[in-house]
């Protein structure tokens, strides 16, 4: 019975992609926003950078941390963006527009069903909570440009966004190498040592170019390291092991059956691969360790490397199973991505739960499930 309900749910599925492809992905995104809802940060500190780039603005927070993030203020400057609602307005233009190219992309590699179904699973990700309810965030720059290193091939096109990436946050120096490793250890067509260096290269010189102008306009930092190292280590592990179960599920939600299904499909084949991978997450949690903000940096480094490996998965499933096992396997991707879809979302902050804006009916039972634990 629960078979031909699998089988009944893929049909449907699989004929509106046919008929109404773009009509499917923007109702599903549409649907997402509904309901899980959005929210302007509370800190409104990069919306106020935007107004005034060009000096230190010790006067938005005495640790000057936040003028490391360049891009996505400088662009709402250039934009003449005036007003906090027009700033947001900006910043869910680049998440939509992150999820468009996400789902182009998987489409030009694949076709319109695969594109449809990853979407659904992007969608699925804990990273739509943290995109939703922290509107104004340097987020959604670092989101849309994560998108293009898990697909494209040109080196001069991958120095080009790296170096772009390296001027909007830190944590793009460990996403990019991240993502050109898993790329490399999956044997991707195109994708060799060239498309490395040039996004290393890319990397580096970003990181110069951001130096060159806070020294031309004699901006004061304090380095997001320096502000993790002073975070007290009873802080760190409240932050961390406080709520360890809800925690865990915060970094990937649901997708976590994707991920781990998708890694033992693949250490027959490619072994390296998921070493390289299984190391990705755990290092890439070594770093969010250092922080207070869980769920929301975790999720901004690790969602493309997850996602990653559930597209290397399906690559090898469409090249070396049955279409009857091919179609049991995209079945399973559906019912993650609708069960990501309708799961609540929320983040893990200092160690405290705190619901993103999903309805009020899963909020209490949210709360009732943190007091349990």
């Amino acid at each position: 019975m629960f078979t031909h309900w699998i089988e009944l749910l893929q049909g449907r599925f699989e004929a509106l992609v046919q008929r109404h492809p773009i009509l499917l992905m923007v109702g599903a995104t549409v649907f997402s926003i509904l309901y899980t809802g959005l929210a302007v940060a509370s800190d409104t500190i990069y919306y106020q950078l935007s107004l005034d780039p060009f000096r230190t603005r010790l006067d938005l927070a005495p640790a000057n941390y936040f003028q490391e993030t360049l891009l996505q203020p400088l662009c709402a400057h250039a934009l003449g963006l005036k007003t906090l609602t027009a700033y947001s307005l900006f910043c869910m233009t680049l998440v939509f527009c992150g999820f468009a190219a996400f789902a182009t992309l998987v489409a030009w590699r694949s076709h319109r069903k695969t594109a449809a179904l990853f979407l659904l699973i992007l969608l699925a990700h804990p990273v739509r909570g943290v995109l939703y309810s922290f509107v104004g965030m340097p987020d959604a720059m670092t989101f849309v440009m994560t998108v293009p290193f898990l697909f494209l091939n040109a080196p001069l096109a991958l120095g080009l966004l790296a170096l772009l990436a390296a001027t909007n946050h830190a944590v793009f120096l460990f996403i990019i190498p991240t993502l050109c490793l898993l790329r490399w250890a999956a044997h991707e067509p195109g994708f060799r040592w060239p498309q490395l260096i040039a996004s290393i290269a890319g990397l580096a010189l970003g990181r110069w170019v951001l130096h060159g102008f806070l020294m031309a306009y004699g901006i004061e930092l304090v380095s997001r390291y320096h502000c993790a190292r002073s975070l007290p280590l009873v802080n760190l592990v409240h932050n961390n092991f406080s709520q360890l179960p809800m925690t865990l599920f915060s970094l990937h939600g649901a997708v976590w059956v994707a991920l781990a299904a998708s890694l033992a499909i693949l250490w027959s084949s490619t072994p390296r691969y998921v070493l390289l991978a299984l190391a990705a997450q755990t290092s890439l949690y070594g770093i969010t360790f250092f922080t207070s903000d869980t769920t929301r940096v975790f999720t901004l480094l690790a969602w493309a490397p997850a996602l990653h490996a559930v597209i290397c998965a399906n690559r090898h499933v469409e090249q070396s199973w049955t279409p009857a096992s091919q179609g049991q396997w995209q079945g399973a991707l559906l019912l993650v991505g609708l069960a990501g879809l309708l799961l609540p979302m929320y983040s893990v902050w200092g160690g405290f739960v705190i619901p993103c804006n999903s309805l009020p009916f899963y909020q209490s039972i949210l709360a009732h499930i943190v007091a349990a634990l």
